[in-house]
């Protein structure tokens, strides 16, 4: 099933792992998982674990709803 993921990808990432998949800084991962922005974050006690489906699913409507930003046009 596409649902499903590879037998070698864990199902629940840590907030250092989460942060090399979207290439963004650990610490900015960790902001974003402490004020509401990352999605599929699951909180047991003090550990932070984020689901890798929901994260994924997360972003895409998270595109899907932002607006696209103006471009500046170049002048020639």
């Amino acid at each position: 099933m596409e649902d499903e993921p590879r037998t070698d990808e864990p199902y629940f990432l840590t907030v250092p792992e989460t942060a090399r998949l979207l290439r963004i800084n650990r610490g900015r991962a960790y902001e974003m998982a402490n004020d509401g922005t990352l999605p599929g974050v699951v909180r047991l006690g003090r550990t932070i674990r984020v689901d890798r489906n929901r994260l994924i699913d997360g972003l895409g409507e998270d595109q899907k709803s932002s607006p696209v930003p103006d471009q500046k046009r170049r002048r020639s």
